[in-house]
């Protein structure tokens, strides 16, 4: 997929919100003509966000550019009013701080460190992602369009607990199962 087809597609997502057609091809052309940019805010791996090496203290700060991030051809950037703002993610952009698993175990929510829910599911995929300078794939929740949320170690931990082992064709294989989907997360 080209670099213009990610953009179009992120756009996408970020419009589909909006209430007519009309509106969401107007909104579609102002994003394309955005000149792009870079700016010193990064994402740390514990989901801190800082700015020239401060941390951002106010978390409603965070809350409002992180409804702005859009993620294309493995970069990240901020939509600002007349650019796209490249900025640094040290790993993924959000972290899973809690899980909650319905009464009938049918379903699976991921909540992140901004507080912001999504159920597993067809959506919101659980998958494995091998976190920069590791081997081992850890498991991750899309949240929309090319952004996603890292599990925190003890919610890594809460999901195993949760997973079926099933074997098939001779191998052993850990599956999540979510408002009927299922998810691979590893085979052993």
């Amino acid at each position: 997929m080209s670099i213009h087809e990610q953009l179009l597609q992120s756009i996408a997502h970020l419009t589909v919100d909006l209430e007519t057609n009309n509106q969401r091809l107007c909104r579609a052309a102002e994003l394309l003509d955005l000149q792009p940019g870079k700016i010193a805010i990064t994402i740390h791996r514990n989901g801190n966000w800082s700015y020239q090496g401060s941390v951002f203290e106010r978390a409603a700060m965070v809350d409002l550019l992180a409804e702005n991030l859009v993620s294309f051809n493995g970069r990240y950037y901020l939509l600002a009013p007349e650019q796209l703002l490249e900025i640094v993610v040290e790993d993924l952009p959000f972290v899973v701080v809690d899980l909650n698993r319905s009464s009938d175990n049918r379903l699976v929510t991921a909540t992140t460190n901004l507080n912001s829910s999504v159920i597993i599911n067809d959506r919101h995929p659980c998958y494995l992602s091998k976190p920069p300078d590791s081997a081992v794939g850890i498991p991750c929740v899309e949240l929309r369009s090319g952004i996603a949320a890292r599990l925190s170690r003890p919610m890594y931990y809460q999901l195993l607990e949760w997973c079926e082992l099933e074997v098939e064709e001779g191998e052993q294989y850990l599956r999540l199962y979510s408002d009927g989907c299922r998810f691979e997360l590893g085979r052993i």
